[in-house]
């Protein structure tokens, strides 16, 4: 994923992505003096309290030092996050796990100032080991963020000894400011989290067309009562959505806006999540129709397409087919583009390399709901049930 990164002056950074007024340099001037020692826990700590007692974030927000592991069984090093910034209301205690459905920003912390993540990042000169692991690092953090929220873009502040660099990154790829020293040039840190602290919440990379679920609201205690409802046997598609609403996952209302208008759809957790942040993104979803009175259970995908004059949307092709009356196929009920949502990455590359072969795609969020839900391989009865769904394919 090296190659899909860019690099862009600091002031570049901050005009483009994270526009503002700024608090001028006079209160931050010794904000973070004698950092950049020590262990990387004790690091860490020192710079959440500086930021949160500096009165930078207005309330609104608060750094945390979490023990930032997704999966406890399985302590995967690139999973771990040293920091994070939380809505105030919604923030985790020190060192409790993180809580990837409410982190807005990532802070990772290393002692070593020579572990830039983007030092060396060219063929001719491959990256370290560890400072590939860096990076592969903050890679994993917003990996984590996308899948359990939904969100355009994220941002993340990588400190290596008294240097920093600040991040954006997206579906396409990662844009990094050039590093500086933040001991001596605090004022830009404090910049930086100044304006983030006070963009909406779209400019901070939130997806407007999804909103939370939250217990005591209309659509969870529908969501709760659709699962359970009995329904005739062999209703597989309704004990899929029940195992989908895990309390330990965020849940969501969804806007498909089709040509024939919006559409809202509830959903738990994803029936599948693609690796990795860099592509496409696709996750599955078993999902309540609201709107309508029978409360059907269908099949959401969300992902980010690659764009091209060329292609043409899956559900343009389902309908095209289904029209046709082709059989063994998912019925199209309604897809479209998310408010046009596209990956800006890969045009920050090529501004900076002009006539540059450019390995960073554009993409574009998209969404396709069809009537069907498929049964997952692992709840397969037997080979005949594989086999004959090759044969409809081949059909």
């Amino acid at each position: 994923m090296l190659e899909a990164s860019v690099e862009v002056c600091f002031d570049e950074m901050l005009d483009s992505f994270v526009p503002g007024e700024d608090p001028g340099d006079a209160p931050f001037a010794t904000l973070f003096n004698g950092m950049g020692g020590g262990r990387e826990a004790d690091m860490c700590s020192a710079l959440v309290d500086s930021i949160n007692e500096a009165g930078i974030l207005q309330g609104r927000f608060i750094f945390v030092a979490t023990e930032g592991y997704h999966d406890v069984a399985r302590r995967d090093t690139r999973q771990s996050i040293d920091g994070s910034m939380y809505p105030t209301a919604c923030a985790p205690t020190s060192g409790s796990q993180a809580d990837w459905s409410t982190i807005e920003l990532s802070l990772v912390c290393k002692v070593d100032g020579q572990d830039d993540p983007l030092d060396d990042i060219d063929n001719e000169h491959p990256q370290s080991s560890e400072r590939r692991s860096i990076h592969e690092q903050i890679l994993s953090h917003a990996t984590l963020v996308f899948g359990h929220q939904h969100r355009t873009h994220y941002h993340t502040i990588v400190v290596f000894g008294t240097f920093a660099r600040v991040a954006r990154l997206d579906r396409a790829g990662a844009i990094f400011s050039e590093k500086f020293d933040y001991t001596k040039e605090p004022a830009k840190l404090a910049r930086f989290l100044w304006r983030f602290s006070r963009l909406s919440a779209i400019q901070r990379g939130h997806d407007p067309t999804a909103s939370r679920v939250l217990p005591g609201t209309p659509d969870y205690d529908l969501m709760v009562a659709c699962a359970a409802t009995p329904r005739p046997t062999g209703d597989y598609a309704r004990v899929l959505f029940q195992e989908s609403l895990a309390d330990a996952w965020p849940w969501w209302r969804i806007t498909v806006e089709d040509a024939d208008g919006r559409r809202d759809f509830l959903v738990g957790k994803p029936s599948f999540i693609a690796s990795g942040l860099v592509g496409r993104g696709t996750r599955g979803y078993v999902a309540l129709d609201p709107c309508d009175p029978d409360y059907p259970i269908v099949f959401l995908k969300d992902c980010w397409r690659i764009v091209h004059e060329q292609t043409e949307t899956e559900g343009a092709i389902l309908s095209y087919l289904n029209g046709c009356g082709v059989t063994g196929i998912p019925t199209r009920l309604c897809d479209g583009d998310v408010g046009g949502q596209e990956t800006v990455s890969q045009d920050v590359w090529k501004a900076k390399h002009v006539g540059g072969k450019c390995r960073l795609r554009h993409h574009r969020h998209y969404r396709l709901v069809v009537k069907e839900v498929g049964i997952p391989l692992y709840k397969f009865k037997n080979g005949r049930q594989l086999v004959s769904i090759i044969l409809d394919c081949l059909e």
